[in-house]
């Protein structure tokens, strides 16, 4: 796995270390050829990608690489860039625990191109607990089940490596894909129903 910042001179050694931390926590099949640190604001720049303004993407060579930096352009043109994770000024700016999140969130994805994973359960189980009131103002684009997947990941990763404090998180209303409490107890039933 190679791992580059973006100026170069922003490379955060204390995040370094947490990257390689989580890639090693979730194993082989997560690793990623290429992780981008990117400290570049992207957001006023018109003719990018949309998934720069997004706080990290994945990307394999399958998928367009035209509009992107000029750096990132050159990465993913070498044939050994193959599943790359790009995270985003504000995922680097962010508290250690939104930053284990979003990466384990894109790791999953990792895993998802290169094995075949069965969402049944996972639609399932979102069916049968969208039905409940208490779920009913949650926007119907987070429960993309390949999405779930990812954040029941995150979640998982979270909790194994803050222990208690990944609790604390999801009651702050932490999560960048939605806020709302509903969504981090509908993730937090989910994995528990889904792992039994």
């Amino acid at each position: 796995m190679q791992l580059f910042s973006h100026p170069e001179e922003h490379v955060s050694l204390e995040l370094s270390r947490l990257c390689a931390r989580v890639v090693d926590y979730l194993g082989i099949e997560y690793e990623p050829s290429h992780i981008i640190f990117d400290n570049n604001d992207y957001l006023k720049i018109p003719d990018i990608i949309d998934e720069f303004r997004d706080a990290a993407f994945f990307w394999t060579p399958e998928r367009p690489k035209n509009k992107v930096p000029l750096y990132l352009g050159e990465i993913m043109s070498d044939p050994k860039c193959t599943h790359l994770i790009w995270l985003s000024h504000s995922v680097l700016s962010s508290s250690d625990m939104s930053f284990v999140w979003v990466l384990a969130h894109e790791l999953r994805h990792v895993f998802q191109s290169r094995n075949e994973v069965l969402y049944g359960h996972i639609k399932r189980k979102i069916r049968e607990i969208r039905r409940e009131q208490y779920y009913f103002n949650l926007p119907s684009f987070l429960f993309d089940p390949s999405e779930i997947d990812a954040e029941l990941c995150a979640l998982r990763t979270l909790e194994d490596i803050y222990n208690e404090g990944a609790q604390v998180f999801l009651d702050a209303g932490s999560l960048r894909r939605c806020p709302l409490p509903q969504y981090a107890q509908l993730l937090k039933r989910v994995s528990i129903e889904c792992l039994n």
